[in-house]
């Protein structure tokens, strides 16, 4: 008699391992865009079913919002305490060559496997915050829920930090520092949409040059 203890279980979509599910979205998430990528690519890519997915997350727009909370809580361990620890100009030009140049540097770690215990996926371009930002219009309720509560925690700490580099001289003093902190936070976004417009990198530096140029003082400009 045949055995039939065994079942086949050849083509049987993987145990569905939540952790698995974000780091492959937050790959697929960061080298595509958020709002580029079907459920269904990251299901084939984990070998899970989308139903599956589904009932872990809820919804689609659920697995977003958990991808956009591990990328924030890398950036709380990195881009805030930098900010709320500096008040000098080479911090916003750092910030900014982290996005033009998809690479830290020495005055902006930016986003680092070393503090963060994530990694920048191979041929990931600029900030996956920022990529966001761009087509949020497509985002759903939690997902943009998620991007907007760290937009505004991000814009206190720029404006704490142009505060002191007012006073401390780096920035002229006729800047509202509120509205200061919404230009840089616009021209972070801009340098990530003319990065994937094909912007040639000096280029976007020279422009990103010129905007800050209208902040900083002229001695202390990079």
């Amino acid at each position: 008699m045949p055995n039939t203890s065994k079942k086949n279980t050849r083509g049987r979509p993987r145990i569905l391992n939540k952790e698995t599910i974000i780091n492959i979205a937050f790959d697929e998430y960061w080298i595509n865009g958020i709002s580029e990528v079907p459920l269904s690519s990251i299901a084939k890519i984990a070998k899970v079913s989308r139903p599956g997915i589904y009932k872990e997350f809820n919804d689609e727009d659920g697995l977003k919002s958990e991808v956009l909370q591990k990328y924030i809580k890398a950036l709380d361990t990195t881009v805030i305490p930098t900010y709320e620890n500096s008040d000098h100009p080479e911090i916003v030009y750092a910030h900014f060559h982290n996005i033009i140049y998809s690479a830290t540097s020495d005055n902006f770690k930016g986003f680092s496997s070393n503090t963060t215990g994530a990694k920048r996926p191979k041929n990931a371009k600029g900030c996956l915050f920022e990529k966001s930002r761009l087509t949020r219009n497509k985002l759903g309720k939690k997902s943009l829920k998620t991007l907007n509560n760290w937009e505004e925690k991000r814009r206190k700490v720029f404006t704490s930090y142009i505060s002191r580099g007012i006073k401390n001289g780096y920035i002229y003093k006729n800047i509202d520092a509120y509205n200061c902190s919404m230009y840089i936070d616009s021209q972070l976004k801009l340098a990530q949409l003319l990065q994937q417009d094909g912007i040639k990198n000096n280029k976007i530096k020279d422009i990103v040059s010129t905007s800050l140029s209208t902040i900083f003082q002229e001695k202390y400009r990079s």
